[in-house]
């Protein structure tokens, strides 16, 4: 066993944990909050939900991302849920990249333009994950942070630790621990 590569593992492991902890912490307060999509804050704290979540898919040089593993689902909910969430990432939230976004998105970026009071003025017709996706992206979080439980447990097994840690003592991963 390569104890270095499971330190590894697990640091991937606890950054992806406590990502998926606030993509939850998110959806909950959008939920609590019973936003419009229209609302000002809607699109943002969407962008932070989807950004976070998918954050743990994509390249990290030095951690890299999680495994491929956690690209499959047996519930077909969740995989287009997953989906949803890394192509919104990609064509919305953090690139806005039209070349690759679908046509309905293209069309959804028209900018209407008219002129009041001698003011020119403009609204972007911008997209969102709706409302409604918001139950199933939570199910999704829920279902990855689950995996995520049973991946530590077993490579803290893998590493025999036996009883050479004190409780309650704090320890930094890759130094002191294992």
């Amino acid at each position: 066993m390569n104890v270095d590569k499971v330190v590894l593992d697990i640091r991937r492991l606890a950054i992806a944990s406590d990502s998926f902890q606030q993509a939850l912490s998110l959806l909950d307060h959008l939920q609590h909050l019973n936003l419009d999509i229209n609302s000002d804050i809607y699109s943002p704290i969407m962008a932070g939900v989807v950004t976070t979540y998918a954050k743990n898919f994509n390249r990290a040089d030095g951690l890299g991302p999680l495994p491929k593993s956690y690209l499959e689902f047996e519930n077909e909910v969740l995989a287009v849920a997953h989906k949803q969430v890394i192509d919104s990432r990609n064509t919305l939230y953090s690139h806005r990249d039209l070349t690759k976004a679908p046509l309905s998105i293209i069309d959804a970026y028209k900018v209407q333009v008219w002129i009041e009071n001698e003011h020119f003025l403009f609204k972007p017709n911008m997209v969102d994950l709706r409302p409604d996706r918001l139950e199933d992206i939570k199910k999704l979080v829920e279902y990855q942070q689950s995996r995520l439980k049973d991946d530590f447990d077993k490579k803290l097994i893998s590493l025999k630790l036996e009883n050479k840690y004190e409780e309650n003592k704090v320890y930094i991963l890759g130094q002191d621990f294992p």
